[in-house]
């Protein structure tokens, strides 16, 4: 049983090959879930969903996302299905030959592009698929959260990609920066819209 569906289904009882009770948690239910709705958006069969730690990360055709709690509540599986649908919508649409040939040099410049183009999938996933760009929303909340980004007064504590990230996101999904990324947006955004046009 490798899909939603099929989990639905062996707990319904409905498959009859001597299964008649299965127990499944739901937080095992909506991992599972997780899964097949990533290797779709990821249009990848064979991609391997784990969690463990406290970061996401892809490495060699596995996703890794952060443990969740014993009891996932709405917010919590709305933020771990944002940060794998992220992740999924970069293997979906991002060209790797392409990206490493128009790598910018130098640190800065570096970083505002592979921010632009993580927020160049989203934003293009979040346009297509509402329920994925409420996901998306819910990850970006939390990231912008723990950086302080509501706070944020100066460039200090602004990053610049961070604030490029989020003109890019906006533009192509049609989505308002987060409330959470308040002063980040704040710091940056005259500055940076009058110099894009």
């Amino acid at each position: 049983l490798d899909d939603a569906n099929s989990t639905a289904i062996l707990i319904n009882g409905g498959i009859g090959h001597g299964v008649t009770e299965v127990e499944v948690e739901r937080r095992d239910l909506e991992i599972e879930g997780q899964g097949a709705a990533t290797r779709a958006i990821a249009k990848d069969r064979e991609l391997e969903i784990r969690f463990g730690g406290e970061a996401s990360s892809h490495v060699k055709g596995k996703l890794v996302l952060p443990n969740p709690t014993e009891e996932v509540g709405a917010l919590e599986a709305a933020r771990l299905r944002g940060k794998a649908d992220g992740m999924a919508l970069k293997l979906a649409l991002h060209d790797i030959g392409g990206h490493q040939k128009s790598l910018p040099p130098g640190t800065t410049a570096r970083a505002i592009f592979e921010a632009a183009e993580q927020a160049r999938c989203e934003g293009l996933g979040a346009r297509a698929m509402r329920g994925v760009g409420d996901n998306l929303d819910a990850a970006l909340t939390e990231r912008c959260l723990k950086a302080g980004f509501a706070q944020a007064e100066d460039r200090q504590a602004a990053p610049l990609e961070d604030a490029v990230s989020m003109l890019v996101r906006e533009r192509i999904s049609g989505r308002p920066a987060p409330d959470a990324a308040k002063g980040l947006m704040k710091v940056w955004r005259e500055d940076l819209e009058s110099s894009a046009g």
